[in-house]
């Protein structure tokens, strides 16, 4: 990828398992194809390295950077904000999954670059409860519950 991406997307990699496959798909699938995504392995196990590995050779979006000793999440998402390129860095665990139009719809939320910063909500599971946090309550304790 020759061109300046929109968004740079960061994902720190360490024995993801069975969860990195999903988060990858759902990544290189988005509706916004202008994204660059960099996969920092803070030197996996359990070979996640090579379904890494695969990916990038099937796209050429995907950057993988290796890092020679384990620097754990947090050291290996500013690995990644180091290598980006893009107007925008957004970041992603290995075990998450994204909806298709995530980046689309936050890249449109920037008012198409007028905006420093956005937020996107986030979804997760919690005694059987599907618990949302949107962006109106990043910081507060008053997520929304769905059933």
């Amino acid at each position: 990828m020759d061109a300046t991406p929109l968004i740079s997307i960061v994902v720190p990699v360490y024995n993801a398992g069975s969860y990195l496959r999903s988060c990858m798909d759902s990544l290189i699938g988005q509706t916004l194809y202008d994204i660059e995504i960099i996969c920092v392995l803070d030197c996996p196990t359990d070979g996640s390295d090579s379904v890494i590995e695969e990916y990038a050779a099937k796209d050429n979006r995907i950057v993988v950077i290796r890092n020679e000793e384990q620097l754990h999440v947090g050291e290996s998402r500013n690995v990644g904000m180091r290598a980006a390129r893009g107007q925008y860095i957004g970041f992603s665990d290995h075990d998450d999954f994204h909806s298709l139009d995530m980046y689309e719809n936050l890249w449109a939320l920037t008012d198409h670059g007028q905006k420093n910063v956005v937020f996107s909500s986030a979804t997760y599971i919690e005694n059987n409860k599907k618990v949302t946090i949107n962006p109106c309550c990043c910081g507060s304790n008053n997520p929304t519950i769905e059933t």
